[in-house]
């Protein structure tokens, strides 16, 4: 006898009472007006800063960034200091980061960071259409995104970018 909501029928994976909470005071906060809801979190300004630098050929001062005792990366996940001064390491430490403490805390930080880095799975729009019923009140013609990936409008891109592959083939 099935004692929850979960129909087995939907997918197994979905047949469980866990889910992401880690904002959830927060949001409820934020939803009654006790708080005004933040733009940015003080982290992904961070990280931001710390790509920054990376790319513009300071490396250790992204490096200072992830390793700061009181940022969410040593406070919250303890994890081990970055030694590497590669940059490439650097910014994927980074990225990583990102995916993982930026989960759910503002509008598709992880598809638009994947996007710009050509790192989409194959096939994934790379920008949405405009409505509809926005082109009928500009008397436009009607279009969808569809077809073979082409880099513009289809990521031609790589679902990790760890196989050294830009375009794989089909």
């Amino acid at each position: 006898m099935q004692d929850n909501d979960f129909p087995p029928s939907r997918g197994y994976y979905q047949f469980s009472h866990y889910r992401y909470k880690r904002y959830d005071d927060l949001k409820a906060r934020i939803w009654y007006g006790d708080i005004p809801k933040p733009s940015f979190l003080v982290w992904e300004n961070e990280m931001l800063k710390a790509e920054a630098l990376v790319r513009t050929g300071n490396v250790a001062g992204a490096v200072l960034i992830l390793n700061d005792p009181n940022g969410a990366r040593k406070l919250r996940g303890q994890l081990p200091d970055v030694t590497t001064t590669n940059a490439t390491d650097v910014l994927w430490a980074i990225f990583y980061e990102k995916d993982i403490e930026l989960i759910v805390s503002g509008m598709g930080i992880g598809y638009f960071d994947m996007r710009r880095r050509d790192q989409l799975q194959r096939g994934t729009i790379l920008h949405f259409p405009v409505p509809a019923k926005e082109l009928d009140l500009m008397n436009l013609e009607n279009y969808t995104i569809a077809g073979t990936p082409d880099g513009e409008n289809i990521s031609q891109g790589s679902w990790t970018g760890l196989d050294g592959l830009t375009s794989p083939l089909n």
